[in-house]
């Protein structure tokens, strides 16, 4: 059972490297994507400021990161996190051009982001966090571990309007998840849920595909 697993989400690993990677993570699509994706909420979601430390997990070329490296400034760092080698050497490239010499890149494993403990203001995780097949919640608790007390985690998925009443198996199935099971997550890692827009957008602009986000924020010392 456990070898079929581990078959079952390298399956998932290269979907996530051939469909999803040419619909809409490659650089030539990013100005489309702009057009759709609601960044400026998604950053307010994080509460960011210039000379924060802030991660994207799940960040394959670097459309987020890219965005981030512009929020924080010269004096904050973003830490882009990945599987996969070729992806983040894509967004290396991306950084130097644009001139961004902000960004640190991390190949993340597939149960740990691998990022430093207690240093960051905020991560995202845009379409990503559905992927993680084997034990979420113990790769909740290590994002919440690099979070700094206060700090936001910013969870970002899709969910088809039909599948909804699906479970949650079925819904990681077909790459959706809603914010229901997000949501018990946080409070079962003891993230405060915070803000929330659902849906906040279209995915690509499609009709029965809508994209929300989640924020979660980790406690401060001495607070529950």
């Amino acid at each position: 059972m456990k070898n079929l697993k581990t078959f079952t989400f390298t399956i998932v690993l290269c979907l996530m490297g051939t469909t999803y990677a040419s619909a809409q993570y490659k650089s030539d699509d990013w100005k489309d994507r702009d057009k759709w994706q609601k960044v400026p909420q998604l950053l307010k979601a994080m509460n960011i400021r210039p000379g924060a430390k802030v991660a994207d997990v799940g960040c394959h070329q670097g459309y987020m990161t890219m965005h981030l490296a512009k929020a924080v400034g010269k004096t904050g760092k973003v830490y882009g996190v990945d599987l996969n080698t070729y992806r983040l050497e894509a967004l290396k490239e991306e950084a130097t051009e644009q001139g961004y010499n902000n960004i640190v890149t991390i190949k993340g494993e597939e149960n740990d982001p691998l990022l430093p403990k207690g240093q960051l203001d905020a991560i995202i995780m845009i379409d990503t966090y559905h992927h993680i097949l084997e034990k979420p919640l113990k790769y909740l608790k290590k994002l919440k571990k690099a979070l700094k007390p206060g700090g936001r985690l910013v969870i970002v998925e899709s969910i088809r309007t039909y599948r909804k009443q699906l479970s949650r198996d079925e819904q990681k199935e077909k790459h959706n998840l809603d914010i229901g099971f997000v949501r018990y997550d946080f409070k079962k890692v003891g993230l405060i849920p915070a803000d929330f827009k659902y849906p906040l957008t279209r995915w690509k602009n499609k009709k029965e595909v809508w994209v929300w986000f989640l924020a979660g924020v980790k406690p401060k010392e001495g607070s529950r």
